[in-house]
């Protein structure tokens, strides 16, 4: 007999676009008779309450990235490696 397997799936809470391809990933795994736990906050942890409110949630509070203004590039930051 094949063992469960734990599964996290942690989408990022950057619009709702993250979440909402969860779905059907959780949904296969479900079918698969794996354990799927989420974690997530925000408007992303709200939908996939929603969708699986069986499932155990988890808050993870996410991070904010600044991303620069329309027309500005990225700067490159090289790891420090020690």
């Amino acid at each position: 007999m094949r063992k469960q397997k734990n599964i996290l799936i942690s989408p990022l809470n950057w619009g709702l676009g993250h979440a909402t391809r969860c779905i059907p990933i959780i949904e296969t795994l479900l079918n698969k008779n794996e354990n799927v736990l989420i974690a997530a906050d925000g408007a992303a942890a709200q939908l996939l309450k929603s969708e699986f409110p069986d499932l155990q949630h988890l808050k993870l509070s996410g991070f904010t990235i600044q991303l620069p203004e329309a027309g500005q590039s990225l700067p490159l930051k090289w790891p420090t490696i020690t």
